[in-house]
């Protein structure tokens, strides 16, 4: 077992495997290899966790103005 062989091409040699899942596994395989390639993915993933962090941190503070409507009342 010195061969490293990716998971596409171990479902691609199984006869049973559907046409379907080899597919998926396949472009799961195609992702994961641009992933750790590029180093350009992982800027874009932490981008896009600290956009959520942002939007989440922002929707949970209290509005400001709403809190002045309800203590003129």
């Amino acid at each position: 077992m010195d061969e490293k062989k990716t998971a596409c091409e171990v479902f691609s040699a199984l006869e049973t495997t559907s046409d379907w899942k080899t597919s998926f596994i396949c472009a799961n395989d195609d992702l994961h290899r641009a992933l750790v390639e590029s180093p350009l993915a992982i800027f874009a993933y932490a981008f896009g966790v600290l956009l959520v962090m942002f939007l989440v941190q922002h929707a949970s503070r209290p509005n400001p103005n709403a809190l002045k409507k309800k203590s003129k009342k």
